[in-house]
């Protein structure tokens, strides 16, 4: 693995990109994402919102999904993969600036409005990055360099949790049955210090989100020869959208990555209530968010786990194994209460890190020509973290949490056909 990290540290380093690429733009958008699930509990006492109400925050979130990754594509072949992320980290920058009068207004809209440019912006760099990654090398080991890069998206999402809990989070979150209970002036006072907090939280990450975009854009254009024979390639050969969605690699690999990322947010999103259940562990908020920065930081050893494991078996065997894992550990927190039931559904994150980059680069696999616009498809079908986070909220508010995470379980299946198909595949041809 250590081989592995210097090829790609050499391979980085022709481009200028070694110190800003891998720990900033990965760790960038893994933090600002994770995030986003750590408002969710501070923003649903603030604003008194029931479950599927608090999830329009993820709804909002993965909805750029939806509407950006085109146009992003686009982007990429006309102006090249620094401009594109200099734009991509700038409107993140901005979207989560414009947090803070939002909350300040106590103005929902607005606040779903700031989440829809901060995603949009992560769309950007998703759909610059993950193909600028598996073109510095050898194809064949695309999936370990994407795996290795992902990992440093993890090490983002693994810290923001715990500079959630002693910031955004370290005042606990109360209900608000809770809330009425209070004395007239601790309730103002706990009002006045959870604006504070988010408000803060808001402008600290804007403010070095920003900074790091100033940085990108003073560095040098990148000199990748993949990239240009790619956009030579695409100029030569008619493949529109539309006839890329009739073919079955493509059109299983947008699903895969729709469900798995549905499910993956969902845990992450709901993983703070869960735990503050009196038949889970019962803790407070700060604390929970102690264990979401596990959930995640699981999912970084996974990737680095991985990163070895592909030098012995397949992409498809791993992702088989990953989901077929995933299911067993939701259907025992489902089943089971206390304790249990919480190391089984935080483990799920372990076995989430092999999804991503072996879904993405295994649908990839063989499209040089048309990979931009693959990639743009498969980013596309990212706002399946707004669409399954969004059912199971509705699944939440009317039977409970428990019942709410078979959605994943459902996900998770499609993704254990998705690499058996993959691998039967492999072993016809």
């Amino acid at each position: 693995m250590i081989a592995d990290l210097q090829r790609y540290i050499s391979g980085l380093r022709n481009n200028g990109l070694i110190w800003i690429l891998v720990p900033g733009i990965f760790f960038c958008w893994g933090f600002t994402s994770t995030s986003v699930d750590m408002l969710i509990p501070r923003i649903k006492s603030m604003f008194d919102l029931s479950y599927t109400s608090a999830l329009l925050i993820q709804f909002s979130f993965f909805l750029a999904y939806l509407f950006v990754p085109i146009p992003a594509g686009k982007f990429v072949q006309g102006y090249g993969y620094r401009q594109s992320l200099f734009i991509g980290i700038a409107l993140t920058a901005l979207g989560v600036l414009s947090l803070a009068p939002s909350v300040m207004l106590q103005f929902y809209p607005a606040f779903l409005g700031g989440i829809f440019v901060t995603a949009s912006g992560i769309a950007v760099l998703q759909v610059t990055a993950n193909p600028m990654i598996l073109s510095l090398g050898n194809p064949i080991t695309a999936p370990r360099r994407l795996m290795l890069s992902q990992a440093f998206n993890s090490l983002g999402t693994t810290i923001a949790p715990v500079i959630a809990s002693v910031s955004l989070l370290s005042i606990d979150t109360l209900s608000t049955d809770q809330i009425n209970l209070l004395p007239l002036g601790e309730k103002a006072t706990y009002h006045q210090d959870s604006t504070r907090a988010t408000i803060s939280f808001a402008l600290v990450l804007g403010s070095l989100v920003g900074i790091l975009a100033l940085i990108i854009r003073a560095l040098p254009q990148l000199n990748l020869q993949s990239s240009k024979k790619t956009q030579t390639a695409d100029k030569t050969v008619i493949s529109s959208y539309l006839s890329l969605l009739k073919k079955r690699k493509v059109y299983l690999g947008m699903g895969a990555i729709f469900f798995y990322v549905g499910a993956e947010v969902t845990i992450g999103s709901l993983l703070i209530n869960y735990m503050r259940r009196e038949d889970v562990l019962a803790i407070e908020a700060s604390d929970a968010s102690a264990l979401v920065a596990v959930y995640w930081g699981l999912a970084m050893l996974g990737r680095f786990a991985g990163v070895a494991a592909l030098k012995w078996f397949s992409p498809e065997k791993i992702l088989m194994l990953a989901s077929a894992m995933a299911i067993f550990l939701v259907a025992s927190a489902i089943i089971f209460t206390g304790p249990l039931s919480a190391i089984a559904l935080i483990s799920v994150g372990f076995f989430n890190s092999a999804h991503f980059p072996l879904i993405f680069s295994t649908t990839l696999r063989g499209t040089d020509a048309s990979s931009p616009k693959i990639s743009a498809l498969l980013c596309m079908s990212i706002c399946g973290g707004a669409i399954i986070t969004m059912i199971a909220g509705s699944l939440a508010d009317i039977a409970g949490l428990k019942p709410a995470f078979l959605v994943c379980i459902l996900c998770y299946g499609y993704c254990l056909y998705f690499s058996y198909y993959h691998r039967n595949q492999l072993q016809q041809s």
